[in-house]
């Protein structure tokens, strides 16, 4: 094909319909906003996503004048058309892209670089109907934007069934103490009611304290945006968030729900919020109080978390959060919502009732391990909607119109380039070079439109074939059942015979709504996902094969557990990187050796580290013995020369996802350093205190290099939120990979390794684990002292006729979340149990069975981790309901 025509302004091309969404019937009509010469050739190609073409034509240019170029839309789905001008190639229209960061020194944001784009392409969806009612809609498919009209105009073309509006900004309304300004505000509002979003469906999410109400009013540190500091800290007098919600009720008192801030967190985990979880438990409480006394009947939502915010959430409810909100608002995708319901029993709070408020249902963010494709994209969307709705989550706000800043998918690499990772493409909608639907669009209007009333899930199937598999998913409605089905891996799969006999007097779509046109040619593409609309249930009721086929695109996988190691529960450094009681570390060897080429030589390096992780961080201690030191200075290739690096899982899951990896090195000129070389996946949160990947320096850290003689040592501390999205916790386990490189000469002779995952190949789940560090506590044989005989070095339980008969030791003081090893020796002529109970755990068994025991001495280990609740522990052996036994033990040790 000829080269690209990018077209001056003149040459804009657009179609007669908002946003280029038509519904079934109408003609697309495409013009040109400036007249083309009378005798140009305008070629018009109209494809689907991947390709296939649908029709390919030649108009005159003044036949485009007079007319433009129309289209019958004969088929619901969605289409991409392009223009070329004879002799000039493809006709598209160019933009720059600004590339902004934040510069920490200045607390403003550079621009850092720029980076240039064209397209060719225009994008437009026919659909089968007009948008439904809101009201007709069901609760699951609603939206989270914003303010503006251009939201909620293409938000009724679109179809939803409410508005979560976010933002409602207490500064925006009142700039000073009494003055309100609502005109952008009732503006919006009477938009939506035009549109059909009635007042009693909209939710308000309310946050942002005024410079003139903020307790911290010279927080000018600018968190994200325009977001400073001041609007993100309680206000010095709670009243004056009482009297604006209130304002803000009068103003409108049909508007039934309030979300209550927006994802608050420890401080420096999120931009929203930078106070202490106590100072939120009094802004919520009074917010809440001051609605529910205007009227009792309002629902205050609380606040945008997510499973990341775990430890947060406990925190909030044990300091009597859990009575200041009547529903639980959740943030993101593939959340475990039971997760919070259990903290909310442990705390004893009434289970709340759950919805997403923000649902990121394709976010991409730049550091992210790869962006999917639109198909990859509208699948694993399905997939995390209805793993919601199974888990009984009725309403969902789909997050967002627009992507998000006007970045788009074509800018993401531009933006990992420079180190910037706050953008992010999430919209349904592209905005460059205008407003456009991506196929995304197409695929989620498609699914909502199968569904009346409450959305449900049935059951869910699973047929193997090797390595991959087809599943199939039965949901449904008042409008009815609908199936859907794909296929795994990356090849076409056969549609396995009992599935394809469910198709009979079925209609079967693509994700776009478009027709499949053969069905009985059909075959699984990869990635796709299908649609039965009516399927033939007496069919389906047959099947067997049931399986848990919602899953998310890269699964929890299986942990190395043997490589394991303590870490201190405090820091091993002051505030200088001086050592703190060295003689107390923990130091684990770093014992396999990897050679980086055939000749390369070995045996020249060791090493070990102790690591101290508590709330203020991760420090590792690495010492390496090597007689010479050698070390890169570029944070792209630093690993080439004598450095350390280290990697933790943050979920603890074993998936590249979850990763961040950082790396440490000191050369002459530029003194130590630390790097960010890998970050995690993070979906939608945004953590104050936080460095990107791949930039000169990790900001929140701090590196000291000593040598002496032939041992360097690396002191490292990194801040808790570098380590996003691991939030520490008492007790926390810490899957971790630490490897030290060797180079004498241009390039990496070897490595030394403590887990691995790092230098090979990327992979969390070879890490190793660390526990929390003992304070020396154990038991002895000597410490049997409840029931049983003791005769020597020996210990004797005889049942006779009770029930139980046992032996245990007293309570001691317990390290929680430590790991301890048990061993002991026993005989006997019955089946043994051993249990450890005590505060804050109730019952922990060494060993999942019951042991049988004969008239030789058996020798028993085991090892057993205590929770992190566990504050005291006792153990005892004993015989259940086995009378006339009788059992022994000797050299029981628990340490």
């Amino acid at each position: 094909m000829s080269a690209r025509f990018t077209s001056p302004e003149e040459m804009r091309i657009r179609s007669n319909r908002t946003a280029n969404w038509f519904v079934f019937g109408e003609e697309a009509v495409f013009s040109s906003e400036k007249p083309l010469a009378e005798n140009d050739k305008i070629r018009v190609s109209m494809t689907d996503l991947e390709g296939s073409v649908y029709l390919d034509q030649t108009i005159s240019g003044g036949e485009f004048n007079r007319k433009g170029w129309r289209w019958k839309c004969d088929e619901p789905g969605y289409y991409e058309v392009r223009f070329e001008l004879a002799g000039k190639g493809p006709i598209a229209e160019s933009w720059v892209c600004p590339i902004w960061k934040m510069d920490q020194k200045l607390n403003r944001y550079v621009e850092v670089g720029r980076e240039n784009y064209s397209r060719s392409i225009h994008s437009l969806v026919v659909t089968r109907d007009k948008a439904r009612k809101p009201a007709e809609i069901p609760a699951a498919f609603s939206l989270c934007d914003g303010l503006n009209p251009k939201s909620i105009e293409i938000a009724s073309l679109f179809g939803f069934h409410s508005l979560r509006l976010h933002v409602v900004d207490w500064e925006e309304i009142e700039p000073e103490r009494g003055k309100f300004s609502w005109n952008k505000l009732d503006k919006a509002m009477e938009l939506a009611r035009r549109n059909g979003f009635e007042d009693e469906t909209t939710i308000f999410n309310v946050f942002g304290v005024p410079r003139w109400a903020s307790s911290n009013p010279e927080g000018n540190k600018i968190a994200l945006g325009t977001l400073r500091t001041y609007k993100t800290s309680i206000p010095k007098d709670l009243g004056d968030w009482r009297n604006f919600l209130l304002e803000l009720h009068k103003r409108y008192p049909r508007v039934r729900t309030y979300e209550l801030w927006n994802e608050p967190h420890f401080p420096g985990y999120s931009v929203f919020w930078s106070d202490t979880p106590e100072n939120h438990v009094k802004l919520l409480a009074a917010g809440y109080d001051a609605l529910k006394q205007a009227d009792p009947e309002i629902i205050v939502w609380w606040a945008g978390l997510s499973g990341r915010y775990l430890e947060f959430y406990k925190k909030f409810l044990e300091l009597g959060g859990g009575k200041y909100f009547d529903v639980l608002s959740i943030h993101g995708t593939w959340q475990d919502y039971a997760a919070f319901s259990r903290i909310e029993k442990e705390n004893n709070v009434p289970v709340k009732p759950k919805v997403n408020s923000e649902w990121h249902a394709n976010l991409i963010k730049p550091f992210q391990a790869y962006y999917p494709d639109e198909i990859q994209g509208s699948r694993e969307a399905m997939l995390g909607f209805f793993h919601m709705v199974r888990q009984g989550i009725r309403q969902i706000h789909f997050f967002t119109l627009f992507n998000s800043g006007g970045s788009e998918l074509d800018e993401l690499e531009a933006n990992r380039r420079f180190g910037r990772h706050d953008p992010n493409v999430s919209g349904l909608f592209r905005v460059k070079t205008y407003t456009q639907p991506r196929y995304f669009a197409a695929a989620w209007r498609t699914l909502a439109d199968l569904y009346s009333g409450d959305v449900k899930v049935y059951d869910s199937y699973e047929w193997k074939t090797g390595p991959s598999s087809c599943c199939a998913l039965l949901t449904g409605s008042d409008a009815g059942k609908v199936l859907l089905f794909w296929g795994t891996g990356q090849e076409k799969l056969e549609i396995p015979a009992e599935l394809r006999a469910a198709f009979k007097g079925a209609t079967l779509l693509l994700p776009d709504g478009r027709p499949v046109a053969d069905v009985s040619r059909l075959k699984l593409a990869p990635d796709y996902y299908y649609i039965v609309k009516k399927p033939d249930l007496p069919v389906v009721e047959k099947w067997t094969n049931r399986a848990n086929v919602l899953k998310p695109y890269e699964m929890e996988r299986p942990l190395n557990q043997e490589i394991r190691g303590n870490y201190r529960p405090a820091p091993l450094f002051d505030a200088a990187l001086g050592l703190i009681e060295p003689q107390t570390m923990k130091f684990q060897k770093l014992q396999k050796e990897v050679r980086c080429y055939k000749d390369a030589p070995a045996g020249k390096t060791s090493a070990e580290f102790a690591a101290g992780l508590s709330e203020k961080g991760l420090d590792l201690l690495v010492r390496v013995r090597d007689n010479v030191h050698r070390s890169g200075s570029r944070v792209q290739d630093f690993w080439l020369g004598d450095s350390v690096q280290f990697s933790i899982d943050t979920q603890g899951k074993g998936r590249r996802s979850d990763t961040v990896e950082l790396g440490a090195s000191w050369n002459e000129k530029g003194g130590a350093k630390l790097w960010k070389t890998l970050c995690p996946l993070l979906d939608g949160d945004l953590p104050e205190r936080y460095t990107p990947p791949n930039i000169p320096e990790l900001r929140y850290g701090k590196v000291k290099f000593v040598r002496e003689g032939d041992v360097s040592e690396y002191r490292i501390h990194v801040e808790p939120t570098e380590l996003y999205s691991f939030v520490y916790a008492r007790g926390s386990r810490l899957r971790i990979a630490v490897l030290v490189n060797s180079s004498d000469g241009p390039e990496r002779e070897s490595y030394l390794e403590w887990g691995s995952g790092i230098g090979k190949e990327k992979d969390p789940a070879l890490h190793g684990t660390l526990t929390v560090q003992t304070a020396g506590e154990s038991f002895s044989q000597t410490d049997l002292t409840r029931g049983g005989t003791v005769s020597g070095d020996v210990v004797r339980v005889e049942s006779g006729d009770k029930p139980m008969a046992g032996v245990s030791t007293g309570a001691k003081s317990w390290t929680g979340g430590a790991e301890y090893r048990i061993s002991f020796e026993a005989r006997g002529n019955g089946n043994l149990i051993l249990m450890a109970t005590g505060k804050g755990f109730k019952r922990l068994d060494p060993f999942r069975n019951w042991q049988k025991l004969g008239e030789e001495w058996k020798r028993f280990r085991a090892t057993l981790a205590f929770p992190p609740e566990a504050e005291t522990s006792s153990f005892t052996f004993f015989y259940w309901q086995q009378p006339g036994k009788w059992f022994e033990i000797r050299n029981f040790k628990v340490q």
